[in-house]
């Protein structure tokens, strides 16, 4: 199992980390692992700044059976964020009272990811959790799951699972999804469409996602998941609501038309998934979930703290722009291509000042035009052509954006080559040439805006920047996780 300081994302995890996990919380469940308490003081903030009963009362057991100190503030409401104190320095000043480990639900998307790097950054010598952030993920539930599966089935992977209610906005179904599509398992859902699970996973899945609208299109599943729905979180979308509470509901009349061996799992609280008949059914593994929490927890906030030396956020995206070709004057260029044959180019628009942006991804040039007036960059002074789907090269068809009498800031440069790694900039100054090529990191630093307004880049007074890994036709959000068109990025 590879060593971490931090439970962030179920995404952060390996299939092999993910079932060495499993293993150790059975065994500390069935008393054949111990943990020897720390040595060292250990203090937890179960900061779980949104409605809680099981996720913070085993939390409260984990630490006690640690031998750790713990504090839990009361609610949001009886804290400094209520004064309008930004999270980060909630955390901060969490950490200088000597808080090691920091275990934080929040509406806030992404903050856990947040504070866990910039804690890093600043050497705090602490461990953050993540209890639920937003409608996004709640991984140590997911891992308490597993965990109960493994101790009722005895295995992870060969037999398909289900999932029931609501699913759009159930983080730890987002959770869930993320470890059985690590697993490769096939997955089964059954919700309506107004609370179905979104693309995101649908596609992460492939041929292995099979989606219905009734409960009999779980039959073939071993393992089915219900989950409550979020009223919380539906809005005002109120007919979409009343539609979701109630269609999906596992009775005594009802659970015969799943196989025997069926085992049902609930992150709870449930309302309207199990009937009343059900409590004591052995099909149910509702208890031994809620018990395997407590053992998951204690061995997470164990081993957090035994890497707590761990750096989790070393890497560096780091920018560098290349010269490609010396400098030349444009007459010389031209007299160059000339002599070998070359046909005349768009490069012989410009012959003083200005910049052609050439290789740039089709489609993706009038986004880049109106990210440049965006910036000011394109403005009142100059003019600039488009030209777009031209006729095809190695990389197949390409826009080109020429500017006269303008310059393309260096920031704006990397910015636009990590949305685009092939792009080139063709920059003339005082009649004299220069190409720029750029060699960006995967992930773009520090511009344009998530659309998630949930997202903690959106949510803290403009101290968390923004990051974005490029996809083949959007940008993912390393904080909130959702992805969304270059455009929207853009904006």
């Amino acid at each position: 199992m590879k060593p971490f300081r931090h439970v962030l994302s179920i995404n952060d995890f390996s299939r092999e980390d993910l079932e060495e996990i499993a293993r150790q919380t059975v065994a500390l469940h069935d008393g054949k692992k111990k943990i020897i308490k720390s040595r060292r003081r250990e203090k937890a903030t179960l900061a779980i700044l949104e409605p809680s009963t099981r996720t913070i009362s085993s939390f409260h057991e984990a630490c006690l059976r640690l031998g750790w100190d713990y504090f839990q503030p009361p609610t949001a409401e009886m804290t400094s964020l209520k004064k309008g104190e930004p999270l980060w320095r909630f955390a901060k000043n969490l950490f200088d009272t000597f808080t090691t480990t920091l275990v934080l639900r929040t509406h806030i998307e992404g903050a856990q990811r947040f504070i866990a790097r910039r804690a890093e950054q600043l050497g705090y010598d602490i461990s953050v959790i993540n209890a639920g952030d937003g409608r996004q993920e709640h991984p140590t539930q997911a891992m308490q799951f597993a965990a109960t599966v493994l101790k009722r089935v005895g295995r992870l992977t060969g037999f398909p699972y289900g999932f029931f209610g609501d699913l759009k906005y159930g983080r730890v179904a987002h959770s869930e999804a993320i470890l059985i599509n690590k697993f490769g398992g096939e997955l089964y859902t059954a919700s309506d469409e107004q609370s179905s699970l979104p693309d995101y996973f649908v596609r992460m899945f492939g041929n292995r996602f099979h989606a219905g609208d009734k409960l009999e299109f779980l039959k073939p599943c071993r393992v089915n998941v219900g989950f409550r729905v979020q009223f919380e979180r539906f809005g005002n979308d109120v007919v979409a609501l009343q539609r979701a509470q109630g269609k999906f509901r596992v009775t005594g009349e009802n659970i015969g038309m799943f196989p025997e061996d069926v085992i049902f799992c609930h992150p709870q609280p449930f309302n309207t998934e199990f009937s009343d008949d059900l409590e004591t059914d052995p099909r149910l593994a509702l208890s031994l979930e809620v018990r395997m929490g407590v053992f998951n927890r204690t061995f997470l906030l164990h081993e957090t703290r035994k890497n707590r030396n761990l750096a989790n956020f070393d890497h560096i995206h780091k920018n560098s722009i290349e010269v490609g070709k010396p400098q030349m004057s444009v007459a010389d260029y031209l007299k160059d291509r000339r002599e070998k044959g070359k046909k005349e180019t768009l490069y012989s628009l410009i012959t003083d000042e200005g910049v052609i942006v050439d290789r740039i991804q089709a489609g993706l040039g009038i986004v880049f035009r109106n990210f440049l007036i965006k910036n000011g960059v394109i403005g009142d002074v100059g003019t600039t052509g488009l030209f777009e789907k031209c006729r095809p090269t190695r990389m197949g068809e390409k826009d080109i954006l020429i500017l006269h009498d303008q310059h393309i800031p260096e920031k704006l440069m990397l910015a636009m080559s990590a949305l685009c790694p092939t792009i080139t900039f063709n920059d003339v100054r005082s009649g004299k040439y220069i190409q720029y090529k750029v060699k960006a990191s995967p992930i773009a630093v520090g511009f344009g805006k998530c659309g998630n307004p949930a997202c903690i880049t959106n949510n803290s007074d403009g101290g968390c920047a923004t990051e974005f890994i490029n996809e083949a036709n959007a940008l993912r959000c390393c904080y909130c996780g959702i992805s969304f068109p270059h455009r929207e990025v853009l904006i």
